[in-house]
């Protein structure tokens, strides 16, 4: 994919919505996963990494004094670049150093940033040793673990809030059902699928309905599919959810406290 049509992929995704809704509310959380494949991970935090940075800041190359990119010793010195991901994710020694480096004040910056890169290869011990800081950074201080698979350990999955992206050649666009009557066959006990195979295709729904300019339907599906993949909800729960956002068109808010 050019570079222009991954970043207006990125622009034009329910879950980039998600994020600067997050960011001009001021409700986007300190520490923070992002889900994409590596190819588009440069490209996510050329757009990023300038709106949480805060004003006109020029974050040329994802270099500036405020970010800090925590990679292995092996790909030492570090310049990012597209050409050249880093390949290993960062040892326990390197993971240890990130509260000091996020307790320093911000040089031009309204914070500093650590972007954790392949955060789905940390093995448990550097893992562990970032959950206290992930929990409670400094107060100046974000996290960004960029990962290409779900695959974070449950205490470090749960200091943070997730945003998946996914695009179109990586996932079908799928119509919702459109009428009562494919709403009752998707209700029905003869939808074989499972909880899992539901919730991922709620991804297939909010990228159909992204594509076609209905961004607060698509952003409040998306969110709908985190809550439930975060929960223990069965696969009635979950027609039950999408039926009564989607059809009933019942409030978000009000299903998430149900």
């Amino acid at each position: 994919m050019a570079e222009l049509d991954m970043k207006n992929e990125i622009l034009n995704s329910p879950t980039w919505h998600d994020i600067e809704t997050s960011i001009s509310s001021g409700s986007l959380p300190q520490s923070i996963g992002v889900i994409l494949p590596q190819n588009a991970q440069y490209d996510f935090l050329e757009l990023f990494l300038p709106r949480v940075l805060g004003g006109n800041l020029s974050v040329e190359n994802l270099t500036h004094p405020d970010v800090i990119h925590l990679v292995h010793e092996d790909d030492e010195p570090f310049t990012p670049s597209k050409k050249k991901m880093p390949k290993k994710a960062a040892s326990i020694t390197n993971c240890r150093k990130i509260l000091a480096e996020l307790s320093i004040n911000p040089i031009s910056a309204t914070c500093r940033i650590c972007v954790i890169w392949n955060a789905e290869r940390l093995l448990k011990p550097a893992a562990n040793s970032l959950l206290k800081v992930t929990e409670e950074p400094p107060q100046n201080g974000r996290i960004i673990y960029m990962s290409e698979f779900d695959n974070f350990i449950p205490t470090i999955k749960s200091r943070i809030r997730l945003f998946r992206f996914h695009f179109a050649e990586e996932i079908l666009s799928v119509s919702p059902p459109q009428n009562s009557t494919e709403w009752a066959s998707y209700l029905s006990e003869n939808n074989k699928k499972t909880r899992e195979e539901l919730i991922e295709e709620l991804d297939a729904f909010a990228h159909f309905l992204s594509s076609r300019g209905q961004y607060s339907t698509s952003c409040d599906l998306a969110n709908l599919a985190k809550r439930l993949d975060a929960t223990n909800a069965g696969v009635t729960q979950v027609k039950d959810a999408v039926y009564l956002l989607l059809y009933k068109h019942v409030p978000l808010n009000y299903l998430i406290e149900l």
